[in-house]
């Protein structure tokens, strides 16, 4: 039998920021980060790729990047490879369906009246 020494433990990181959020990430200290679960025998926490908002929060291109992280600030890969160096899992969460960035950018997307039933 395969005794673990703690309990497992997961955390979800719930990190989303508005738009109008400025310098998102800029006092980010890797290493406390990643100490902070590993002192608490944490074996896994979820990062965000692409919050409910719709904002990325890694280095790209991509016009839904966070506005309020600084060019060249790779926040995701950052805390995934803290994370890795301490031997935690860092499973990405990435937000589908419609979210804020894509209601302002496509409004004919959203729903706003129930459809009646059939």
């Amino acid at each position: 039998m395969n005794k673990l020494i703690h309990p497992l433990r997961a955390i979800h990181l719930d990190f989303p920021h508005r738009a109008t959020d400025p310098d998102v990430g800029r006092d980010f200290d890797p290493d406390a980060f990643a100490a902070t679960f590993a002192e608490a025998n944490v074996d896994s926490v979820t990062v965000f790729a692409k919050c409910h908002h719709g904002h990325l929060y890694y280095e790209t291109a991509r016009p839904e990047r966070h506005p309020g992280m600084a060019k060249g600030m790779a926040l995701l890969e950052r805390q995934i490879e803290a994370l890795h160096r301490r031997g935690i899992r860092a499973p990405i969460y990435v937000s589908v369906q419609c979210d804020e960035y894509a209601a302002n950018t496509h409004p004919e997307w959203i729903c706003s009246t129930p459809r009646a039933a059939t």
